[in-house]
């Protein structure tokens, strides 16, 4: 059940010809509903895989809330009240909104556009806690080796 959003979890996808909504919607079906379908005792096994999330339509099974790409556009496609399975974490996944930035972060921060409409959407929630996914799943590098630290790009989240 969907509880108080007081979370961002900040992500990041690397941006290649292959990452259009469609390929990481596919992925994240596989990943993140189909082994929950497949593994028995859970509450969903030999049921018709399903999401619970429309976006344009149809059934999506995309985890985060937002997509952000570089040059400052995004994608809104999970409603405020659907929970997104984005950081490995029931009870983050609850209460948090994910915004996915589309870019290869790993030793570089994301475009000033990319982060100024984040700061945007994070200042329309006014969380208590802005995260990134590693912050919350150990061994996860997401959003990047430049968001934490004394000059990461986190920072400039909330300034």
């Amino acid at each position: 059940m969907r509880e108080k959003i007081d979370t961002i979890v900040i992500h990041h996808k690397g941006r290649t010809k292959e990452s259009t909504l469609e390929y990481i919607e596919s992925v994240e079906m596989l990943n993140l509903y189909v082994r929950e379908f497949i593994t028995p005792h859970t509450d969903h096994f030999k049921k018709p895989l399903f999401s619970g999330h429309i976006y344009k339509g149809r059934q999506t099974f995309l985890a985060y809330h937002y997509i952000i790409y570089p040059d400052g556009s995004y994608e809104n496609p999970l409603k405020d009240e659907y929970i997104g399975w984005h950081c490995g974490n029931p009870d983050y996944n609850k209460r948090s909104i994910a915004i996915n930035i589309m870019d290869t972060l790993v030793d570089k921060e994301p475009t000033p556009k990319a982060i100024e409409t984040t700061r945007k959407i994070i200042q329309k929630y006014q969380p208590k806690e802005i995260l990134g996914h590693g912050e919350i799943k150990q061994n996860e590098s997401c959003p990047g080796n430049t968001f934490l630290g004394e000059n990461g790009w986190k920072k400039k989240l909330v300034s």
